[in-house]
């Protein structure tokens, strides 16, 4: 197992009397490992479809947001701009071909 996880799980493992073999990331890797934690908490959302998975996927964006240094009111501005110009997803249509 080699995955990211939280700062207190290492804590939380060991008041259960485990032990946790574990490293901290340099920066390159910690990029790696939350494009990774992205896809993970995604499928997690997929099948479970809850507040707490949502939580941890927006927990995600916010790290990826702080460690590339992007902006969050620059994100809101494109995110707006593009529903503006291809609009949302609210109406549910699903696209099959184009020919």
């Amino acid at each position: 197992m080699k995955k990211l996880v939280r700062n207190k799980i290492k804590e939380i493992i060991e008041k259960k009397g485990q032990k946790s073999i574990g490293y901290f990331s340099n920066e390159k890797e910690r990029r790696d490992l939350l494009a990774a934690k992205l896809v993970e908490e995604a499928e997690e959302f997929s099948k479970d479809k809850n507040e707490e998975e949502l939580a941890d996927l927006q927990e995600v964006i916010e790290e990826i947001c702080k460690v590339y240094g992007f902006s969050k009111k620059k994100i809101n501005h494109i995110q707006k701009k593009k529903k503006k110009e291809k609009g949302g997803f609210c109406m549910g249509y699903v696209l099959e071909a184009v020919e």
